[in-house]
């Protein structure tokens, strides 16, 4: 069996809500999940939201379905939409912002995927049919990145001393205590003024470190002779709609086959003992299978460092399922508030890191290696 290298846009961006669960009658009377009811309907997603009356935009990061939220404004990837001539700034003091620095592109997921971003001055690529971005000849907009409050400016545009994404990215990939440290009382955050004479009217915000959390931005007063943009998001961006079984666990990354079908995928095998049957030991048990499963890859001599790859990879996404299921399950467990150990910190740790991890191997698999292959079930 042929396995396509997973997608971290597909497999950690299906959206919904928790209530669209209940809604399906998928939890049974002893709380355990009815994974054969199944499909619930993708909600909250890409709605409209309106900045508070500071003309800020609040971040925060969804753990489990992994896309950005918004202070104030309903489910994840919201719609922001602004005005021409007016300074907003998108704030990123939480602490779940922590290794998903901001960045502003004219089309989803900027750097990762090489397109032109918000720049100053503005990329030569905007002038380009593949694009068509450009606001305009000496038009000025690109965010301006600030750490503690102290911003840079058009004249200092990421000089790598005041601020700038090459100050502002770094200091979200050091240890959170210091992130946090350094982020003072005032914390971390992008301002952004598309004027009055740009024709921009809508753009990206994404993430600089994960690829896949890209949503809109949309100026509702463009001018008249506004760029249309050439590539719209595309229709499977965000995945499809994830079972109700997911859901509940917290998973939303296809888990649910796991589960319904473990004696096809993992016959004989047991990953808990004398479980409980309830949703952590159903999901726990589920997403053990799925690793396991994927990490049967057949051998390939010509070039090891893949077999290394093939099999880290669901090693990495079996401890970001793991840190989510106990972030949704675990938080009235003995311990969690430990004093010594900062468990939440921990489980954010282990999601964001390693799923950088994973797209960075598998941009690696991309390039040197053919697509994964499954070994049988025995």
């Amino acid at each position: 069996m042929m396995m396509t290298k997973t997608s971290v846009v597909g497999v950690a961006s299906a959206l919904v809500l928790a209530a669209a669960l209940l809604a399906t009658s998928a939890i049974a009377e002893d709380g355990a999940v009815e994974a054969t009811k199944t499909k619930t309907e993708p909600e909250l997603l890409s709605q409209k939201c309106l900045p508070n009356e500071k003309n800020e935009f609040v971040f925060k990061v969804n753990l489990w379905e992994y896309q950005y939220e918004v202070e104030g404004c309903e489910g994840v990837a919201p719609t922001l939409e602004i005005k021409r001539g007016v300074e907003y700034t998108f704030v990123q003091k939480d602490a779940t912002n922590w290794y998903h620095p901001l960045g502003l592109a004219y089309y989803p997921d900027g750097a990762h995927e090489d397109v032109p971003e918000l720049e100053f001055p503005t990329p030569d690529e905007c002038s380009e049919e593949e694009y068509l971005c450009n606001p305009g000849d000496g038009v000025k907009q690109a965010p301006l990145y600030c750490i503690d409050g102290s911003c840079e400016t058009y004249e200092n545009w990421n000089n790598g001393t005041v601020s700038g994404l090459d100050v502002y990215e770094p200091l979200f990939q050091r240890p959170e205590d210091q992130w946090e440290a350094e982020g003072g009382e005032q914390s971390y955050s992008v301002k952004i003024t598309i004027p009055e004479d740009s024709k921009t009217k809508e753009f990206y915000y994404f993430c600089h470190i994960h690829s896949g959390m890209s949503a809109l931005v949309v100026v509702t007063d463009p001018a008249q002779d506004a760029n249309s943009l050439v590539t719209p998001l595309a229709a499977d961006y965000y995945g499809t709609p994830p079972e109700a079984f997911d859901v509940q666990c917290g998973t939303y990354d296809n888990v649910t086959v796991f589960d319904t079908e473990k004696d096809s995928f993992c016959p004989g095998q047991t990953f808990l003992c004398d479980t409980s049957g309830t949703p952590f030991s159903q999901c726990m048990e589920a997403i053990d299978c799925k690793m396991n499963y994927e990490m049967r890859v057949k051998e390939k001599e010509a070039n090891k460092l893949a077999v290394f790859m093939e099999q880290m990879i669901p090693h990495h996404w079996n401890a970001i399922l793991m840190s989510r299921i106990a972030l949704k399950h675990a938080t009235d467990s003995k311990g969690y508030d430990d004093e010594d150990l900062n468990v939440p910190q921990l489980m954010r740790n282990i999601i964001n890191v390693q799923m950088q991890q994973i797209q960075e191997m598998q941009g690696w698999l991309e390039k040197y290696s053919e697509p994964t292959e499954i070994c049988p079930a025995a």
